[in-house]
């Protein structure tokens, strides 16, 4: 097994999303909610807060706002991202 270090790190303060199975990102100083599943395409993203800041929202307004993302982009033909900064 080979190991591939990801490429950069995401520092946000908000809530992140990152993409499951991808190696571009990664968010060191974010906790870990669950797992979301896009229900148009089943790709999954790990959500979770600032472990330092915490958030304004709670998990459930999290995972409610990423859905809406990940709609978007199939609204938009658009290929979800590997990560994702969710305001709160």
């Amino acid at each position: 097994m080979t190991y591939k270090p990801y490429e950069r790190a995401i520092l946000p303060l908000c809530p992140v999303a990152v993409k499951s199975g991808q190696t571009a990102v990664f968010a060191p100083s974010h906790g870990q909610w669950g797992v979301v599943t896009c229900v148009v395409c089943q790709e999954e993203f790990h959500i979770g807060h600032n472990l330092i800041f915490g958030s304004r929202i709670n998990e459930l307004e999290c995972v409610m706002r990423f859905e809406g993302m990940l709609a978007e982009n199939h609204r938009h033909n658009r290929a979800h991202m590997d990560s994702y900064e969710i305001p709160d």
